[in-house]
């Protein structure tokens, strides 16, 4: 998942990512609905790279946002909408008004890119909330739901689950001689290790 340190900046980041795209479909429609002269910028090859949501997408540097498969599924989304947003600007700006089919096209890829973005910013969140903050591991608020589930299934015969606890021998006394600071680094190199070898 990802990064414990880095969970909340981007949380910030994709805030003010979905903020400026917000501000960008506000322009598109006053330029339709106002008839004024659209942005050349709107209309080119690359405009999913120029508007300001694109500048941050393609400049996220962390890797393991990067290979999220929600943050993958943004790509697709946000350039078949600037492409259907070009279109509907060139048939507004050419006609006395935009054609409808346009216009259908534009807002039904919009849904799909916010469906998108909300999944990814759901997911962010949720890590934030449901995953111990020094380790990265689930807390109890994650994984209730989850044992929830579990239990369903089994009454309803559909799987069996099992339940492991682990618990790490002589760390009183690490956290005793080294202190707390190493005894915390012992708890979220186990726990990094362990969620790194567990089967998804």
């Amino acid at each position: 998942m990802f990064n414990v340190e880095n969970r909340q900046a981007l949380l910030v980041q994709l805030s003010q990512a979905i903020y400026n795209h917000e501000q960008w479909h506000k322009e598109i429609i006053r330029t339709i609905s106002c008839r004024l002269p659209y942005d050349l910028r709107d209309v080119a090859e690359d405009a999913h790279r120029q508007c300001r949501f694109g500048q941050w997408y393609y400049g996220v540097v962390d890797q393991v946002l990067r290979d999220h498969p929600a943050f993958v599924a943004l790509e697709v989304q946000h350039e078949r909408m600037h492409r259907f947003a070009a279109q509907l600007l060139r048939s507004s700006a050419n006609g006395p008004s935009a054609s409808p089919s346009d216009y259908d096209n534009f807002t039904n890829a919009l849904d799909r890119l916010r469906l998108e973005i909300y999944t990814l910013k759901n997911e962010i969140e949720d890590s934030i909330h449901s995953r111990d903050p020094l380790t990265g591991a689930e807390n109890r608020v994650g994984m209730l739901t989850k044992l929830r589930e579990a239990l369903e299934l089994v009454k309803r015969h559909v799987g069996q689950h099992c339940v492991a606890m682990m618990d790490l021998d002589h760390f009183k006394k690490i956290n005793d001689t080294y202190g707390h600071l190493v005894g915390d680094q012992v708890l979220t190199a186990s726990a990094s290790y362990i969620m790194e070898h567990l089967r998804p």
